[in-house]
This record gives structure tokens, sequence and C-alpha cells, in this order.
């Protein structure tokens, strides 16, 4: 997993690439409460170079949108997500196809 964060103006950015799977989303969680927990509400994550992403890492991504969408304090948007990104949920593999 590569992970970048920017705090831009009015938002932080987060560029996430390669693999997020069970092994690595608990690091990816503990980075996205890092972003909440000093005040950052608004978040965009860029899935440009994302190739693969379980259901751990998935859980991870709606608690921060939980934890933003809160007194309607922000959102977590997703950006430039890929035409296929492969998602585990469960013991079902998924090609997620974007038009």
């Amino acid at each position: 997993m590569e992970l970048s964060t920017v705090d831009l103006k009015r938002c932080t950015l987060i560029r996430l690439g390669g693999r997020v799977d069970g092994s690595v989303a608990p690091d990816f969680g503990s980075k996205l409460r890092a972003v909440t927990d000093s005040g950052r509400y608004k978040i965009v994550i860029n899935m440009a170079d994302l190739a693969y992403i379980s259901s751990a890492g998935l859980r991870e991504i709606i608690s921060a949108w939980k934890t933003c969408r809160r007194w309607n304090r922000g959102d977590v948007r997703l950006a430039e997500v890929t035409p296929n990104v492969t998602v585990q949920a469960g013991s079902v593999w998924t090609v997620v196809n974007s038009h």
C-alpha cells in the first residue's frame, strides 16, 4: 500500500495506491483516524493507483465516513476510481466496473 496525505485549504487529499488487504488495513485505518483526530473532516481519497481493496479496507473507509458525517462535520469522497478495481467482500471476488 502506498499512501500520501496532503492538507489542502478545504479538504485533506489522500492518495491511495497498490493493494489494501487485511494485513495493511489497520495501518490504513490508523492513518484515516489521524486525519480525523486532527480535526479534518472533509476527506477525498484518490484511488487512481489502487489495484485491490479487501473488505477490511472498505470497512476502514466506511468507518472514516461515519466519523466525518457525525454531526454534519464533513464527508469522505472517492476520486478517480479506476475502471477495474478488484474488491473482495467475504468470499466473493468482484471486479467493479465504473462507467
